[in-house]
């Protein structure tokens, strides 16, 4: 969806409602850019200052994987600074659309790497110490690696306003008519989110273990960029969503 192309439509939904409506001005609220976002910043650079902690710990272990983890973060470092406070996640601007395409390949490459690397097993229990830092081993570098992405996932997940992303499916379905309107686009999508929320634990525990079958080692391999990229569609749907509701109280 984020990488469809697609032309852009206006549909400011607060232009639709009397001024005397008390949802007018939360919706011109939501459709007014904002020039600073301490929620966004705060993640990203706490997360990536997290990971590069989490480096240095490794670095001084010794632990198997080092030369890996250097080499990720870097990437992934590279990629926060390439996407930080870009609109990425609209898909509008043609040239983030070419460098999400490589990003994504990438990111596909390094988990191919983990997936064929990687061996034994993690309860859930032992995956959070790992997380943590309570624990320390030869699974480290996976779980360096799953906290970069995610801090990845947020970097590209920048948006001046909510309304930005409504405007994305509003764009969509006039550009394709998938549906009857937008609000047809957005509802038949939103149980997507849950089911991946849903699932996240799951793909976790994926990522830690070595999989027997087909279908368990395919996703294994796709892991990462299956835990970075719903963090944009959940953000695009929720925000989208959440513009639409206000209009329709």
């Amino acid at each position: 969806m984020l990488f469809q192309i697609y032309k852009v439509h206006e549909n400011k939904l607060s232009e639709q409602l009397a001024d005397d409506n008390p949802y007018k001005k939360k919706l011109i609220a939501m459709e007014t850019p904002k020039e600073k976002h301490p929620i966004y910043s705060t993640l990203v650079f706490s997360l990536l200052a997290y990971c590069w902690v989490f480096l240095g710990i490794m670095l001084i272990k010794h632990l198997y994987g080092n030369l890996f983890s250097i080499i990720n973060l870097i990437f992934v470092s590279c990629c926060v600074a390439i996407t930080y406070k870009k609109d990425y996640l609209t898909g509008i601007n043609p040239k983030y659309r070419r460098n999400l395409y490589i990003i994504y390949f990438l990111i596909f490459c390094f988990s191919w790497t983990i997936a064929v690397t990687d061996y034994g097993s993690a309860s859930y229990k032992e995956i959070f110490d790992l997380l943590l830092l309570r624990t320390i081993n030869h699974k480290s570098y996976v779980a360096l690696a799953l906290i970069s992405y995610i801090t990845l996932g947020i970097s590209m997940s920048f948006y001046r306003c909510p309304y930005e992303l409504y405007r994305v499916f509003y764009s969509l379905q006039k550009t394709y008519s998938f549906y009857k309107n937008d609000n047809t686009i957005i509802k038949r999508n939103y149980p997507f989110v849950f089911f991946l929320i849903i699932t996240l634990p799951i793909l976790i525990y994926i990522v830690f273990n070595e999989m027997e079958g087909e279908d368990l080692n395919m996703m294994k391999m796709l892991s990462f960029p299956m835990i970075c990229y719903p963090i944009q569609y959940c953000t695009c749907m929720i925000l989208a969503r959440k513009y639409f509701k206000n209009f329709k109280q």
